[in-house]
């Protein structure tokens, strides 16, 4: 299993898929990323880090590699995040 919680949000956009292509390669078949996406309201364009974080385009770069397990918001976030992190659990193919 590899846990996610603020690095993917400090990469430059520009080199996120290198991120999911890494996670890919040291996970066994089945293995689990599980993420904690943040910030969702911030955009792409915006400096950084923190950069912003599109659930869409996670899901576009996660296509042929992983599934998804679980994709929802936490119930659990504190009220200065609430609806602003994603809880993502992704399992290898």
């Amino acid at each position: 299993m590899v846990y996610e919680y603020t690095c993917f949000c400090a990469i430059d956009p520009n080199r996120r898929k290198e991120y999911f292509n890494m996670v890919y390669s040291i996970l066994k078949k089945n293995a689990l990323l599980f993420a904690i996406f943040i910030p969702l309201d911030k955009e792409l364009s915006d400096d950084g880090p923190p950069f912003g974080v599109s659930i869409n385009k996670i899901l576009d770069m996660i296509k042929g590699k992983f599934d998804i397990v679980e994709n929802r918001f936490s119930d659990l976030s504190i009220k200065p995040r609430l609806n602003r992190e994603k809880i993502m659990i992704l399992r290898r193919k």
